[in-house]
C-alpha cells in the first residue's frame, strides 16, 4: 500500500515536496524520478519483499512503474511469464506486474486480481497508462488540462502541484440526493477520479479511458469462491490481523482462517455510552461469544466513537477525505487503525464490502418488497410521535411514494429526499445537471443495475472511507469479500436469491450459521456510529446555525429551510440528526476548499 503521484508539467523539486504530504501513506520509503518531461513520484509502506530492490517508482529502461495495492495473483503470473523466459530480480509484486506490463501492454490489466491503482510509463512511445481495480479499493485522482496532466492518490498532493481546485455547483446537488457524489466525480470540478475497472491511455496531450474485463477468474460455487478470495489475500512479509466485529462478515473471514496461529484477530470495544446510544447490542460481547464458540483468541482496541466536540470531529473528518462525502465512520474507522499500527500490525483484512455486493443492507429489502410497505404504508404514522422514529419513517413514507426507483433507492440511502433537496436548493436546475449513468430514466431497477450503482456510489464511497481512514494510520487493509472472483459470483448469478424470504445477504448467512450459530447470525449489528443524536444536543441550535453561517453554504441552499429543519429537529417535533449533519460536513467542506 503506498501512495504515487507523477505530472508532466511540474519540476522535479515540486512533486518531491508534494509527495511528502502522502508520507503516511508510505513512511517506509519516498523517491522522486524524471523521465523526458514527466516526474513520477512514490511512497511505499513495505508490504511484500521488503528489500530496497523492490522500491519504486520502478524503472528500467524506456519504462517506468509507479504503483499502490497489492496484486493477489501475482506468484501465477510470475510462474506464466517465466515459463517464457522472462527473469526476475526480486520476490515482489511490484516486479511482476512491471515485467507483465512491458509483455504485453494494455492486454496485461485484464489478467489481474487485486486492489490497485497504478501508472505505467513508456518513454519511447511517451505513452502513460492508468488503470484501477474492478472495485476502485485504492484511488487514483487526475487532472487533464488541454496537453498538462497530474495524477495521485490524494487531492491534496494534486493541489500542491499547483492545481486550482473548482468546486463543481452540481455536485452539491448530487451530494444532498446522495450523501456522496458518485464516481468518477470528487466535488471539483477539474479533479476527477479513474473509475474503477477502467485504464486511460495519456498520448499525444488526449486521454482515453476504456472498460476492461477481468478474464482470470472462473464462477465456483460460493464457499470455494470465498475460500480462493481469502488465501489469495494472505501473501504478506508483515504481520496481518484480522478485524473482527462478530457480524457475518467478518465472521465468515475468520471461519476460514482460525486454524492459522499466525493471524492476530482483534476486536473493538467502545465506551458503554456510546453502545447504549446505539440501542443494540454490543459488538464486542458478540464478537467474544462466537471467540469461545469457537475457540479462538481475540484481543480488543479501545475507542471512542468520537474525538472531541462535533465540529472538531467533522473538521478532521472533512480535512482528511478531501472528497464531498459526508460518513460519521470515518473518525473510529481511523482510530481502530491506529491502535492497531501502534500493536505492531500493519496489513489489516476486513469484511467489508459484502453488504454492497450480496444486498446485506435492509434498502434492498425494501427495493423487493415495496409491494408490501405499500399495504403498511397507513401504520406509519403511529411511529411518527416518537422523534427517534421520524427520520426512519419520514425515509420510508417518501419511498413508497417515489415512482422513479432510482430516486426511491437513494431515499433509502440518503438522509434527504427528492423534494427535500428541491426545497434547499437555491437553484433547483441543479438538479438536472446530476449524472446518474442513465439509471434515473429507467422504469425499474434490476439486479445487475443495484450492483453496479452500489459499485459506482454507496460502495465506491465505503471505499474511499476505508482507503483514507486506515492509510492515514499508515495500515493496508485488505477487503477479501471484495475480489474479482465474488464479483463474478455476483453477476453471473444476477443477485438472485440474495434477499430470499425477507433475509438478506440470504447465501452468506446461511454459510455463516455453523461457525456463529442462528442467534449470532441474525443479531442487530451496532456497527461504527458515533452517538450523533447526543453530540448534536451538546451543539445546539445558536451554535449550529452560527456555525453554517460562517461557510459559503448559503450560496447553494436557502437559509430559510435550513433554519426550518434546525428549529423542527430542537424542539423535538422531528429528528433530523443525520441531516444536519450532512449539512455540517458540506458547509466544513466548503469552508475548507472555497478558502484555499
Amino acid at each position: 500500500m503506498c501512495g504515487i503521484l507523477g505530472s508532466n508539467f511540474s519540476k522535479e523539486s515540486v512533486v518531491d515536496s508534494a509527495l511528502s504530504t502522502m508520507t503516511h501513506r508510505g513512511p517506509d520509503y519516498g523517491n522522486v524520478i524524471s523521465k523526458n518531461k514527466w516526474v513520477f513520484g512514490h511512497r511505499r509502506l513495505a508490504i511484500i519483499d521488503l528489500n530496497r530492490e523492490s522500491n519504486q517508482p520502478f524503472t528500467e529502461g524506456p519504462y517506468t512503474l509507479t504503483f499502490n495495492g497489492e496484486i493477489y495473483n501475482f506468484k501465477e503470473i510470475r510462474t506464466e511469464l517465466e515459463e517464457e523466459g522472462i527473469s526476475f530480480k526480486t520476490d515482489s509484486d511490484t516486479e511482476v506486474l512491471f515485467r507483465l506490463m512491458v509483455h504485453k501492454g494494455e492486454k496485461a490489466i485484464a489478467s489481474l486480481r487485486g486492489m490497485f491503482a497504478f501508472v505505467f510509463y513508456d518513454e519511447e512511445l511517451d505513452r502513460l497508462l492508468l488503470a484501477r481495480d474492478s472495485f476502485g479499493i485504492k484511488p487514483l485522482y487526475y487532472y487533464h488540462l488541454d496537453g498538462s496532466i497530474c495524477f495521485g492518490s490524494t487531492i491534496t498532493a494534486l493541489k500542491e502541484l499547483g492545481v486550482k481546485t473548482i468546486v463543481d455547483d452540481s455536485a452539491i446537488a448530487e451530494f444532498l440526493v446522495c450523501g456522496f457524489v458518485n464516481e468518477p466525480r470528487t466535488g471539483f470540478q477539474n479533479i476527477k477520479k479513474l473509475p474503477p475497472q477502467t485504464y486511460a491511455v495519456f498520448s499525444d496531450g488526449t486521454l482515453t479511458i476504456r472498460e476492461y474485463k477481468c478474464t482470470n477468474v472462473t464462477s465456483k460455487n460460493l464457499r470455494e469462491s470465498l475460500k480462493m478470495s481469502i488465501q489469495e489475500q494472505l501473501n504478506s512479509d508483515v504481520p496481518v490481523g484480522l478485524f473482527f466485529s462478530g457480524g457475518v462478515d467478518s465472521s465468515l473471514l475468520l471461519s476460514f482462517l482460525f486454524d492459522k496461529d499466525d493471524i492476530d484477530v482483534v476486536t473493538v470495544r467502545e465506551k458503554r455510552e456510546a453502545e447504549k446510544a446505539a440501542g443494540k447490542s454490543s459488538d464486542y460481547n458478540a464478537a467474544q461469544e462466537i471467540a469461545a464458540r469457537n475457540n479462538v483468541k481475540i484481543s480488543y482496541l479501545d475507542i471512542d466513537s468520537h474525538k472531541g466536540k462535533l465540529l472538531e470531529d467533522i473538521a478532521f473528518i472533512m480535512e482528511n477525505i478531501e472528497e464531498l462525502i459526508a460518513d460519521h465512520t470515518f473518525l473510529p474507522s481511523y482510530q481502530m487503525s491506529a491502535n492497531f499500527r501502534r500493536n505492531g500490525k500493519i496489513v489489516a483484512l476486513s469484511g467489508m464490502g459484502a453488504d454492497e455486493l450480496f444486498f446485506g443492507y435492509n434498502r434492498f429489502r425494501a427495493l423487493k418488497y415495496k409491494w408490501l410497505l405499500n399495504l403498511l404504508s397507513p401504520f406509519l404514522s403511529i411511529l411518527d410521535s416518537h422523534p427517534y422514529w421520524t427520520k426512519k419513517t419520514d425515509r420510508l413514507r417518501y419511498f413508497i411514494l417515489e415512482k422513479n426507483p432510482f430516486f426511491a433507492y437513494y431515499s433509502l440511502v440518503s438522509p434527504f429526499n427528492l423534494n427535500e433537496v428541491r426545497n434547499l436548493l437555491k437553484n433547483e436546475n441543479e438538479l438536472n445537471r446530476i449524472e446518474f449513468f442513465g439509471y434515473d430514466k429507467k422504469a425499474r431497477l434490476t439486479n445487475a443495475d443495484l450492483l453496479e450503482i452500489e459499485r459506482m456510489g454507496f460502495l465506491a464511497h465505503n471505499l474511499t472511507v476505508a482507503d483514507k481512514s486506515s492509510m492515514l494510520a499508515s495500515i493496508e487493509l485488505r477487503v477479501p469479500l471484495l475480489s474479482e472472483i465474488l464479483l463474478e459470483y455476483a453477476r453471473s448469478r444476477r443477485a438472485k436469491g440474495f434477499v430470499f424470504m425477507g433475509i438478506t445477504k440470504a447465501p452468506l448467512k446461511v454459510l455463516a450459521i455453523g461457525f456463529m450459530g442462528l442467534k449470532s447470525v441474525f443479531r442487530a449489528k451496532r456497527g461504527f456510529n458515533p452517538i450523533l443524536d447526543t453530540l448534536l444536543d451538546e451543539l445546539g441550535e445558536e451554535q449550529l446555525l452560527k456555525e453554517l453561517n460562517l461557510s459559503p453554504i448559503f450560496n447553494y441552499i436557502t437559509k430559510e429551510e435550513t433554519t426550518k429543519i434546525a428549529r423542527e429537529h430542537f424542539a423535538g417535533r422531528k429528528n433530523h440528526t443525520y441531516k444536519i449533519y450532512n449539512l455540517l460536513c458540506l458547509a466544513k467542506w466548503l469552508q475548507i476548499n472555497l478558502d484555499k
